[in-house]
């Protein structure tokens, strides 16, 4: 059986591997536009190391566990996708791949709910193109660095910033939200709130961006309307992720619903796909879970088994604050933990990928 996986972020290299250590049977090929996987987790470390410590080659993963990878793009629009579905087959550039099942984990991209202009932002991107620590390096001491969104991800790169730069430079964090973190429960905002308050960071909550051209930031502030516009020596934009190329929906086993027709042999799992049950935010934590359910579903398929609903619910959440400093909750979100204990909770937590990748499955199910 040939099983062809469409993108290689967590969920399709966690279902490539899983399919070739249970079924070593199996015929498995991972696609992906990029050379190597990188370890997303981690990106908020690139502010002063360099990405290459988080990147994984695809063809040295593929030698290990014995499948196939081929550096591809893959078309993914309407009418390819209406022809890969019909002949089972994807067009790449060497000719056409056919396929016994076809996994698609394409990931997601960057949301951008405002106008950008000019050279002085940064969005996931550019941090996954390795520019970021470069950017902040020519800095002038006393710059401001503005941070746009609430979330997770610009609260790590800020206590990151923080970490390693101190006060060198002057920081201001924007939420559209009243909340920090939202919709994570209330302790995280009031934890969070502190850390900025600590180390005199600048905070505009409820504070709308509608526009980013160069080093200047239009905010209309949404509890009276009034509208400021501020200077930024450097802007990282951090306002979410959005699936990639589309939101696949997807029966409780993973399998895909495309246009009201059910796929028996086509899966989808990871940031692009939506199930009707269990985790769907789009984290590594769900990826993980939905990659190894679709890889476990299809080999149910191949021996004439049931196959298993995806059910999965988080087993916790943490944000890293800088070194030593986290805050989250684990199993029952009644209960929180932070400081050195919370950040090396998350440091176990995310090195269970990386023991994985070494052959070990450690994940807490």
């Amino acid at each position: 059986m040939r099983v062809v996986i469409a993108g290689g972020g967590y969920a399709g290299l966690t279902a490539a591997i899983y399919l070739r250590r249970h079924t070593p049977q199996s015929h498995v090929i991972l696609i992906d536009p990029k050379p190597f996987f990188l370890k997303k987790t981690y990106l908020h470390k690139t502010v002063h190391l360099p990405l290459s410590y988080f990147c994984l080659p695809y063809a040295e993963i593929a030698r290990k566990f014995g499948f196939l990878f081929f550096k591809e793009e893959i078309d993914l629009r309407a009418d390819k996708m209406e022809y890969i579905l019909e002949k089972n087959s994807i067009p790449l550039s060497f000719g056409e791949l056919s396929f016994d099942f076809l996994v698609l984990t394409t990931g997601s991209k960057p949301y951008l709910p405002f106008p950008v202009e000019g050279q002085r932002f940064v969005t996931l991107r550019e941090v996954e193109n390795g520019n970021i620590s470069t950017i902040i390096k020519s800095l002038l001491p006393g710059s401001v660095i503005t941070l746009i969104g609430g979330g997770a991800t610009s609260l790590q790169f800020l206590g990151e910033l923080l970490f390693v730069y101190g006060k060198k430079f002057h920081y201001r964090l924007i939420s559209d939200q009243d909340q920090l973190l939202y919709p994570l429960p209330d302790f995280f905002h009031t934890y969070a709130q502190a850390f900025l308050e600590k180390n005199s960071v600048e905070y505009l909550m409820a504070s709308k961006v509608t526009r980013v051209q160069d080093k200047r930031i239009w905010v209309t502030n949404q509890r009276d309307s009034e509208i400021k516009v501020h200077d930024s020596d450097l802007t990282l934009i951090f306002t979410g992720l959005k699936a990639h190329p589309k939101c696949f929906e997807a029966d409780v086993f993973g399998r895909l619903l495309y246009n009201k027709k059910f796929y028996p042999h086509i899966f989808v799992a990871g940031d692009c796909s939506l199930y009707p049950g269990g985790n769907n935010t789009l984290s590594a934590q769900a990826a993980v879970r939905k990659g190894k359910k679709v890889a476990q579903n299809i080999m149910h398929h191949m021996r004439g088994e049931k196959l298993e609903p995806y059910t999965y619910e988080e087993l916790g959440y943490f944000v890293s604050l800088g070194f030593l400093q986290a805050v989250g909750y684990l199993f029952d979100k009644r209960f929180f933990l932070s400081g050195p204990l919370a950040y090396f909770i998350k440091e176990i937590a995310e090195a269970q990928f990386d023991l994985f990748l070494k052959g070990w499955d450690v994940f807490i199910t």
